[in-house]
């Protein structure tokens, strides 16, 4: 059997979501079932249209319909989408594959650009199994993606866009021919919610002993006027954002 006649479940979403399907497009693989994260997303649709791709939006009822139906995969690629599937979507595939922007297991769950930042700590992105529980499974591969400070959230987030589909397309021929196998996450455990990131996001200047730790916490929630970092003072909230001052020369005289 050849490696390309594999069949697919590819639950994708925004950009990474893309690209990953525009991979399998053009190097001859087939997706026996593309799952679109959202009607929204029109960039995907269109291109499952165009290619005529057995596409379907996601929604728990058509979960229930999958597991219903008693078919298999051989793999199922999570890619960007932001659904938490259950065991029993889990299991509809022999192998899984989440592209995750974050090294592991230091950075679990949301955010990890925002806290890679605020914690001054390496960035990076991996390719992890999927089980019930939220990025705790064995790493196929990971990689440290470097930066430079100072940088914005969303700036080191759309490159560890960028960077973990550049992993995926190099690995995945090596995952499929089963000369990756997964390894267990071995490391110092963080794990964030959206709920504690934004909570974060609300500055105290009494709290910080150091200034680069504050330009720190404003650069990381940098993504959008409606997620920038807070700071409260006479019984109302300012929305904080840094812009790098140009230096001129001196001019001669």
């Amino acid at each position: 059997m050849s490696l390309k006649n594999k069949s697919l479940l590819v639950f994708a979403s925004k950009d990474v979501g893309l690209q990953v399907v525009k991979y399998f497009i053009a190097h001859g693989w087939h997706i026996n079932q593309l799952i679109v994260a959202s009607r929204n997303e029109r960039d995907l649709i269109r291109m499952a249209e165009k290619k005529r791709l057995p596409y379907r939006i996601f929604s728990r009822r058509l979960c229930r319909k999958l597991v219903a139906s008693e078919k298999r995969f051989d793999w199922l690629i999570n890619a960007w989408s932001p659904h938490i599937l259950t065991k029993s979507v889990l299991q509809l595939a022999r192998h899984r594959v989440n592209l995750h922007p974050g090294i592991l297991p230091r950075y679990r769950g949301n955010d990890q650009a925002a806290w890679t930042i605020i914690n001054a700590d390496t960035a990076g992105v991996a390719l992890l199994e999927m089980n019930s529980h939220i990025d705790t499974a064995p790493v196929w591969a990971q990689k440290k993606v470097p930066y430079r400070y100072p940088i914005k959230g969303k700036d080191l987030h759309a490159r560890l866009q960028k960077e973990v589909v550049a992993l995926f397309k190099s690995a995945w021929p090596q995952l499929v021919s089963g000369k990756i196998r997964p390894r267990a996450q071995r490391g110092r455990v963080g794990f964030h919610t959206r709920k504690v990131t934004n909570r974060n996001r609300r500055i105290r200047l009494a709290d910080f002993n150091h200034p680069a730790a504050v330009i720190r916490r404003i650069l990381a929630h940098d993504f959008s006027p409606k997620t920038t970092a807070e700071l409260r003072f006479g019984g109302k909230s300012y929305q904080l954002t840094l812009t790098p001052v140009q230096r001129r020369r001196r001019e001669k005289r």
